[in-house]
């Protein structure tokens, strides 16, 4: 379950980069600078500070494919019934003495 969990937030963080990378690059012609001027904003400016948004966004992706995952696994009624369906009260159970 590991494995399709960070494949799917892998290639989803990489749509959705490289649709900012897109989008920048569209305002940056629509504001009369140049392409890589538009680029160059993205996370921050810094490529430290692209790396750590780029890291943030994949541990958000991350635990929504993993929930996704685990819904797919284990079945959608009993991921609902877990999340949302009040659980009783807990008792524990003696077992019954021997008197011997």
């Amino acid at each position: 379950m590991i494995w399709p969990t960070l494949y799917k937030s892998t290639i989803f963080l990489s749509v959705v980069w490289i649709l900012a990378t897109v989008e920048e690059a569209i305002a940056a012609l629509l504001q009369g600078r140049s392409i890589l001027e538009g680029i160059s904003g993205i996370g921050g400016g810094a490529p430290l500070q692209l790396i750590t948004t780029l890291a943030l966004m994949f541990f958000i992706y991350f635990p929504y494919f993993g929930i996704r995952s685990l819904g797919e696994t284990m079945g959608e009624r009993f991921l609902f019934r877990l999340f949302l369906v009040e659980r009783r009260e807990f008792r524990v159970v003696e077992p019954p003495f021997n008197k011997s």
